[in-house]
């Protein structure tokens, strides 16, 4: 399935958004989105649970949340 279907298939989750992780840092990521690149960093719940599958790297879709104060989670 290609990026532009999966904005379709995302669009029914409300309040989060689709991007992918281009570039991964210590703690952050930088997410290009339908129309603008983000910085990102994963939550708390995700970031401390011994999943190591739960932590996506560059190439990866993700579901986003994005706060008022201008994160994306």
């Amino acid at each position: 399935m290609g990026f532009p279907e999966r904005y379709q298939e995302a669009a029914q989750y409300k309040g989060l958004y689709l991007g992918r992780v281009i570039a991964q840092y210590k703690d952050l990521y930088k997410v290009a989105a339908e129309s603008s690149e983000l910085i990102a960093e994963i939550s708390g719940r995700l970031r401390y649970s011994n999943d190591e599958l739960s932590i996506c790297g560059t190439g990866a879709e993700i579901l986003m949340e994005i706060l008022s104060c201008g994160l994306v989670f």
